[in-house]
Formats: structure tokens, sequence, C-alpha cells
């Protein structure tokens, strides 16, 4: 990387809005990183989308607002959003880019490792996770939640935050559109672009192990650099804010912190 710091682009995972990202936000702004994240089309609209093909379109534009201005860039990818980011990268490679600047380091925040051509539902054999709630049936442009009795956002993505930022966290999950997840992933990033992966091992909503498994396995050999854990759950994010600024920090090219 150059001496120039890159810029950093969430992506958010499924039910997330921006709220939940802007300690980490400001924490990389703290330390002079340009940092962007955005509503996703997927999340809290009136209508599903039917795919998280509108998804990656706000994600590529995000990464190329900044490679036009000659700066390269860090994508961070929390949970489904790591399908999103890396569909997103495709193509976008700084040795792509005819002035050198491009998407240079991912970062996976307990997120989906995907591969080219398969989706989320294909990954896990058809079977929607236990805890979802679905607004009607399966593939047919529906939204979806996280709350199917017995399991509750609180103890899924917030057992290590503090009662007053999961709860607030919680009122601010959107309505998802389930169709994302019949979206095959269009690029296997980690196999081109150097590769970083923080396993939090306090996660309800993504097992810890299938985290530490999804970079491990043999047939999945990438650019991986860097295989951290925190004791966090799946938002660590709002837990753990310094330890993950600091992972994303080296992830983009910092020593020492």
């Amino acid at each position: 990387m150059s001496s120039t710091k890159p810029a950093i682009v969430i992506v958010p995972g499924a039910f997330y809005k921006p709220w939940h990202y802007s300690f980490l936000h400001d924490a990389l702004v703290t330390v002079s990183y340009e940092v962007t994240t955005y509503d996703l089309p997927s999340t809290g609209g009136e209508t599903a989308t039917s795919g998280n093909g509108p998804d990656v379109e706000v994600v590529q534009s995000a990464i190329k607002a900044y490679t036009t201005r000659d700066l390269n860039v860090v994508v961070a990818m929390h949970s489904f959003g790591g399908l999103t980011g890396s569909s997103a990268c495709k193509g976008l490679r700084s040795q792509d880019q005819a002035n050198g600047k491009g998407v240079v380091s991912l970062v996976y925040l307990c997120a989906g490792v995907p591969i080219e051509g398969i989706s989320m539902l294909g990954g896990t054999g058809g079977a929607h996770p236990p805890w979802a709630r679905l607004m009607g049936e399966p593939n047919t442009g529906i939204f979806m939640f996280c709350d199917n009795p017995p399991f509750q956002p609180k103890e899924l993505f917030y057992n290590d935050c503090t009662p007053e930022i999961a709860a607030e966290a919680t009122q601010k999950l959107e309505y998802w559109s389930e169709g994302c997840m019949w979206s095959p992933c269009l690029y296997t990033a980690w196999k081109e672009i150097e590769s970083n992966y923080l396993v939090c091992e306090l996660d309800q909503a993504l097992p810890p192990e299938l985290q530490q498994f999804m970079v491990t396995m043999e047939e999945r050999k990438g650019l991986w650099r860097k295989v951290e854990r925190v004791r966090a759950g799946h938002s660590p994010f709002l837990s753990t804010v310094e330890e993950t600024a600091g992972f994303v920090r080296r992830c983009a090219g910092e020593d020492g912190v």
C-alpha cells in the first residue's frame, strides 16, 4: 500500500443499518481514515428486492467514489455483507485499474466467505437460519426478520453488548429482502485480494467454529493474511469497538495498533 491511508467501505449485514457501524466509523475517522457505509436497498424498504444486485451496485459505487480520487480501498464486510462485498469487488482490484487504485484488502467481520456461483441458501442446502421469520413463501419477493421464536435479536446479535446498546441496536434493525439469500456470489474475492478475518468467539448467529472453518478448510486456500479472534458476539463493532477498529487498521496496513 502507499503512504496514503486507504479509504474504508463498510458493507452492512442483513437487517443492519449504517447506525450499527457508527461507533466503528467514528473510531476510524478519528485516526484520519475516510470511511463510508450506506443504507442498502434490500433492507427496510417498502418493497423487498428480488436479489442483492441493487446492494452490489451501491457498494461498487462507494468503492469507485474513492478509487476515482486515486485512493485505494479496504472493504470491511459484516455477516451477509461478505457475499455482497465480495461480489462488489469484481473488476475493482488495484491491478485492474488504469490509475492503479482499487480494492487492496478485504476484512471479514464474522462474515460469510462466499464462493462464486453459490448463493447463501446454496451453501446451506436450501435451509434458512432457524431464527429467520419469513413474511411469506420463500423466493417470492418477500421480507424476512430475525425473531423467529424462541430466538430473539438481542440474544442472537447483541449478547455481549450493554443493555442500553442492545436495546437501541435491536430497535434499529429492519426487515431484509429474503431474495438476497437466493443470489449467487459474483466473485470469489478472497482468492485474488488480500483477505483478513475476525473470528467472534461469542457469536450466537454465525458459530465461531464455522467462521474458523471457512478460512482454514483445505479447498478454500486464499490470500489470507490475518485471522484473529476476539471475545465478542455477532456485532463486535458495538461491544468491542477499539479491538475491532484496531483489527481493521492492521488490515489497512498500520503497524503497532
